[in-house]
C-alpha cells in the first residue's frame, strides 16, 4: 500500500516466498513521484506530477535460495532504499 509520506513501509513476504518455490530471480523496480499524483484518500489528480521509473539490476535466484525471507525482505528493502528519493533526503537531512 502507499505511505503518506513516500518513506518505504516493509514488505509482505509473499512475492519472496514466490521466487524461491518458483527458484526466479528477483528484479527490483524503484518507483518515484507516485505520492503527488493522488494524495492518499483524496479523489482528485496531479496530472502534472514527475514520476521516474528505475529497474534496478536481477537479484539471480543463486543469490536468493538460501537466504529466509526476512533477510531476502531487508535486503531488497535496503536496495530499494538507495533510490527512493524520500529515503535519501531523510538520509542527507
Amino acid at each position: 500500500t502507499r505511505s503518506k509520506t513516500g518513506l518505504l513501509r516493509s514488505f509482505s513476504s509473499g512475492a519472496f516466498v514466490i521466487a524461491q518455490k518458483a527458484k526466479v530471480g528477483i528484479l527490483p523496480v524503484v518507483i518515484n513521484g507516485t505520492k503527488n499524483i493522488q494524495e492518499k484518500g483524496a479523489w482528485t489528480l496531479n496530472f502534472k506530477a514527475k514520476i521516474s521509473i528505475e529497474v534496478l539490476d536481477e537479484i539471480p535466484y543463486e543469490d536468493i535460495k538460501d537466504k529466509t525471507t526476512e533477510e531476502l525482505s531487508l535486503m531488497v528493502y535496503n536496495l530499494l532504499a538507495e533510490k527512493v528519493e524520500e529515503h535519501i533526503q531523510q538520509k542527507d537531512a
